[in-house]
């Protein structure tokens, strides 16, 4: 990883980070086609699941270089992503 952060700059790994995470969301949305059955595709459920699979682990290792590009701290995601998901589960419990 640090091989990749130092040989590239800001503007290649956000490129990536978008690259993938848009690519996750294609991924997701296949996935989704695929479960429900309704928009055939001749993509198998594992298949659909194998790459959703890639593109998480896509998206997660883009965003790990931007993190360690930009110097955010791991404390610092974690707090932002417990208030996150405290705010989904109130949510959720609400039905909002």
């Amino acid at each position: 990883m640090d091989k990749i952060v130092s040989s590239l700059t800001l503007d290649d790994l956000l490129i990536q980070l978008a690259e993938e995470a848009s690519e996750l969301a294609q991924a997701a949305t296949k996935y989704y086609r695929v479960m429900r059955g309704a928009n055939p595709s001749p993509v198998s459920m594992q298949d659909a699941r194998d790459a959703l699979v890639e593109e998480i682990a896509d998206v997660n290792v883009a965003a790990e270089a931007v993190r360690r590009k930009m110097g955010i701290s791991c404390d610092e995601i974690a707090e932002v992503e417990g208030a996150k998901i405290e705010r989904w589960r109130r949510r959720v419990e609400n039905g909002i």
